[in-house]
């Protein structure tokens, strides 16, 4: 395989000696457009294909734990060959504390849209003794979507999908910002410049302040952006 030199390709995050604390984590490669895809290798593992969104190419990671690491990425095929990026080194340190509290998943559930189906979703998180900290719904045409925090619980995700339910879950990040159209404007730029993805948004005013619930495809980089305009994690 060829290392790239003319292609404008790269890994953009994570950046050279970056420090992660978040325990989940999501590369953002950027490659050509006629790209057919894109694999990622981490520490030497085999190669993972990642997934195209937005314009970049990603992968998620996770499970991983405090030290040195590397990840190098290949574009297959590039003008009927492959192509190498170099090697990006970083580390990791779970014992830092996120500037965000990540500790809350964010259960989303498809279903149809029928009187029922609240209730039936409603009594099986009380029966696995879930205690949900917010709640949404959605209702596309017959689809409903659910989306409700809860602490992570091992085996709920499973248990969803066993009676039917179709369910994907993340991390998400609480922020508290003022309760001012033009702070909420400015979050949304800083995010934008800074190439970040929400995938969902919503919040809450109390008094003084917006308390927002957000996901994002890079948690980490969102917390910097947190920190560097002084709101307060909650």
């Amino acid at each position: 395989m060829q290392e790239t030199k003319t292609v404008k390709a790269s890994i953009d995050y994570p950046q050279e000696e970056e420090t992660i604390s978040s325990p989940h984590y999501t590369f953002r490669i950027k490659a050509p457009l006629n790209a057919e895809k894109v694999e990622a290798c981490i520490d030497g593992a085999p190669w993972q294909l990642c997934r195209y969104s937005s314009g970049f190419w990603w992968y998620d990671w996770s499970g991983y734990g405090s030290g040195e690491h590397e990840v190098v990425a290949r574009i297959l095929p590039f003008d009927s060959r492959n192509y190498t990026l170099r090697t990006r080194r970083f580390s990791v340190n779970t014992e830092l504390e996120p500037a965000t509290r990540t500790s809350v998943t964010q259960y989303s559930v498809m279903t149809s849209n029928e009187p029922w189906m609240l209730a039936k979703l409603t009594q099986l998180l009380s029966k696995e003794d879930i205690n949900i900290s917010g709640m949404m719904t959605m209702n596309v045409g017959d689809t409903a979507c659910v989306q409700f925090m809860a602490g992570r619980k091992n085996g709920l995700r499973e248990k969803l999908e066993q009676a039917g339910l179709k369910v994907s879950e993340n991390e998400v990040l609480q922020v508290q910002i003022p309760n001012k159209p033009e702070e909420l404007n400015r979050f949304c730029k800083s995010l934008a410049e800074k190439m970040i993805n929400v995938q969902s948004l919503y919040g809450t005013a109390d008094g003084q302040h917006v308390k927002l619930v957000l996901s994002v495809d890079q948690p980490q980089h969102c917390a910097t952006v947190v920190n560097e305009m002084g709101f307060a994690p909650c």
